[in-house]
């Protein structure tokens, strides 16, 4: 009876979450395709350190196995490609093989990285927050200063212009700052 309770102590729960992922590449190019690694190889390591086993372990994506782990597949392994179009990839929930290959991936964060809509969330609200700062400084600024920057942008036609213009030529100056970040 003890045997029984320790193996069930001993077993491992299974904590993945069954859901639709997509992923996109990194960067700002977006190539027509991209293919990502699926298999080690001298030249292109593809290992992931198992902290619970203390070493790293190679990972190979095969369609036909349960595992990514090269040494819990048995049989032959059938080796399928893993393409980026056009910057993404959408991996059904039912493909759990291939979420948890890139999850595991070596490139995972630095070439390609999983959409999380709670991420994207926090930089637009961030955004959000340094752009209603910008409109706010450009609001409260002082006609003369806005008139010393607005001559160092757009030249000595700055002369000719009203106060009101010289307003929104800063907020329009602001907005074209912001675009670069």
């Amino acid at each position: 009876m003890e045997e029984t309770k320790e193996k069930k102590s001993t077993k491992k729960i299974d904590t993945w979450e069954y859901k639709d992922r997509s992923y996109y590449l990194l960067g700002s190019k977006t190539p027509l395709t991209y293919t990502v690694m699926s298999k080690h190889s001298r030249r292109y390591p593809c290992v992931y350190f198992d902290k619970e086993k203390g070493y790293e372990r190679e990972l190979r994506y095969a369609t036909n196995q349960k595992s990514i782990f090269v040494d819990e597949q048995k049989g032959a392994a059938t080796l399928s490609h893993i393409v980026f179009a056009e910057g993404h990839l959408y991996v059904k929930k039912e493909k759990r093989n291939l979420q948890e290959f890139l999850a595991k991936h070596p490139h995972n964060g630095v070439l390609f990285a999983e959409f999380d809509p709670v991420v994207q969330a926090e930089d637009q609200y961030d955004y959000l927050e340094m752009e209603l700062e910008a409109m706010n400084i450009a609001t409260s600024m002082d006609i003369d200063q806005l008139e010393a920057i607005l001559r160092v942008e757009i030249g000595t036609s700055v002369n000719k212009l009203s106060s009101k213009e010289l307003k929104r030529d800063g907020y329009y100056l602001q907005k074209r700052i912001l675009n670069c970040f």
